[in-house]
């Protein structure tokens, strides 16, 4: 059953203008509603408008994209930051320029379809996967493979011990994690998963996510 709601407040779903309990979305902290970001998110509205019609690569930008990006890698631990509209366009991007550069994709088991190229299925298992992996990286190959996975897993794989990646010789891999459930919950102060995977020594680590969840904003 579908239910075209009025609007949501916090823990409230209006429909027809009449209140429900709501346990739905991903917003886990309920930043969106709160009085101190929403007046915050307001005033750099204000400041900055709703949009920047124009491209970052002009002779004439906003600094706020660096000053953004500089914050975002220094908070969650990492070397660099950019930022996209979308965590799914984050994603795409990503996988289409490794996938460019001649990478083989391994996809673990419940992998965001963000992170997909093609046809190219998840894996059945874990154990599959890891089988998979040791069989590539024993044969003679160009380009490092490139493992996609989930740091939150419901099934146990991911965070917080990441029991399959210790399995794998990860200084030969690059993985690709999706920490869009993860950012801003997980992590020293919400920092997310950087690093706690960067402490597996993988042989590159990028960190794909979304801030529409905890973090209360598109991108």
């Amino acid at each position: 059953m579908n239910f075209h709601v009025d609007h949501i407040d916090g823990r409230l779903a209006y429909i027809k203008k009449q209140p429900y309990l709501y346990f739905g979305g991903t917003s886990y902290l309920g930043i969106p509603y709160l009085e101190e970001f929403r007046e915050s998110l307001k005033s750099n509205l204000d400041y900055y408008g709703s949009s920047y019609g124009s491209s970052r690569h002009s002779n004439f930008r906003l600094d706020i994209y660096e000053e953004a990006e500089n914050h975002l890698a220094s908070w969650t631990g990492s070397e660099r930051c950019l930022s996209l509209s979308s965590g799914y366009l984050a994603g795409q991007m990503l996988s289409t320029v490794l996938q460019e550069g001649g990478h083989s994709f391994f996809y673990a088991p419940g992998s965001h379809t963000a992170m997909h190229q093609g046809s190219e299925k998840p894996f059945s298992s874990w154990e599959n996967l890891v089988r998979a992996l040791n069989s590539y990286i024993g044969q003679a190959y160009k380009e490092a493979p490139v493992l996609f996975m989930d740091t939150i897993d419901l099934t146990g794989a991911g965070y917080p011990d990441f029991p399959y990646l210790q399995q794998l010789p990860l200084e030969k891999i690059i993985l690709v994690l999706d920490d869009s459930h993860g950012l801003g919950v997980m992590g020293t102060e919400g920092s997310g998963m950087y690093k706690t995977a960067s402490a597996l020594n993988p042989g590159e680590l990028i960190v794909c996510a979304s801030m529409n969840k905890a973090m209360g904003i598109p991108g």
